[in-house]
């Protein structure tokens, strides 16, 4: 399936210093994008950003306080406190068994609605922002999963549930700006339906992300990674690169959506470590917690490999015996 890469104009190539197209500045030069569907398209994009920027602010706030209101149920006396606000911090031995059972239960929970509504495979925000193809009803699906998820206390972040959100919107959005101000051709309409799907998950981004920036970087690289490979071997510049009206789009989104995320929140999530001064020790400090981290992953993945790999022998024999697959239904 083509995508929007089709839509770049490499940095270098070997046309590039050919006299006939005008040599290299020319090729630095992106095509002429500005008609008359500009204006729209820009309008729509802020408005995109701020209705993305509204969505988020429920959708941070009750994924982040459904489990505190079980935490402030079944944990440590004035952990959470009246306003659902997390008051201290958890020791060591300061947990209850009952919280497994309670992670297990909820997770088991989502692992059935996920059954029942059929959603056993999806594509994430990474395949989205990579093939700009979307689905809205099984994006609604991975909303509603998210949000029960997340709720149930899994490790996980807003990234997805958001993601899902902005790349829905910006389809249907270009499905209505499509009926008042259609494109010229197929392609346009084409190119026009990706842009709008990057939009939306650069605005969604955009509200979780420290700057505005972060986001579109983020939907760039993504969206041009694995472009290498179709440039010339010893290249310097190597990969393609969006288009400059796809970047155009992008900004506003972004940066529209962070100002309303922000401006309605009461208070702003930001850590007491932020405050620490930087010298030339921290440098160590980061490469140092980059290591544990690395460690602390890979032990987590040989253990959950182990579980697998036990639970896959043990259930060979009653698949083979009743004719069905497994259903992984939850877990804690």
């Amino acid at each position: 399936m083509a995508d929007v890469r089709d839509m770049e104009v490499p940095i270098a190539s070997e046309s590039a210093h050919s006299a006939e197209s005008g040599g290299a500045m020319k090729e630095l030069l992106d095509r002429p994008y500005i008609d008359r569907h500009v204006g729209l398209d820009f309008f729509v994009m802020i408005i995109m950003g701020v209705v993305l920027g509204l969505l988020s602010i429920p959708y941070c706030a009750g994924v982040e306080d459904i489990p505190k209101l079980w935490l402030k149920a079944f944990g440590p006396a004035g952990f959470i406190d009246a306003d659902l606000e997390i008051s201290g911090h958890l020791g060591v031995g300061q947990g209850a068994p009952v919280w497994i059972l309670l992670c297990w239960g909820f997770c088991t929970a989502v692992g059935i609605l996920k059954a029942v509504m059929k959603l056993d495979k999806y594509p994430s925000f990474i395949d989205e922002l990579k093939h700009q193809h979307v689905d809205p009803m099984v994006n609604l699906k991975v909303v509603i999963c998210c949000i029960a998820s997340l709720g149930a206390g899994a490790v996980m972040g807003l990234e997805a549930g958001l993601g899902s959100v902005g790349a829905a919107f910006g389809f249907l959005l270009w499905k209505g700006v499509e009926k008042v101000l259609p494109s010229t051709n197929e392609t346009a309409a084409d190119q026009r339906r990706r842009a709008y799907i990057l939009a939306g998950l650069a605005g969604a981004f955009g509200t979780i992300f420290p700057a505005p920036v972060v986001s579109v970087i983020l939907v760039s690289e993504i969206a041009t990674a694995g472009t290498e490979r179709h440039t010339p071997e010893g290249e310097f510049m190597a990969g393609r690169r969006l288009p400059k009206k796809v970047i155009f789009y992008l900004v506003p989104v972004a940066v529209s959506a962070f100002v309303m995320r922000w401006a309605e929140t009461k208070h702003q999530t930001i850590h007491s470590y932020y405050g620490y001064g930087y010298d030339n020790l921290s440098v160590f400090l980061g490469v140092g917690l980059g290591i544990i981290a690395a460690v602390a992953v890979t032990f987590f993945l040989i253990v959950g490999a182990i579980i697998k790999a036990i639970f896959t022998m043990l259930g060979a024999p009653l698949e083979r015996r009743l004719g069905l697959a497994a259903r992984q239904a939850g877990g804690a």
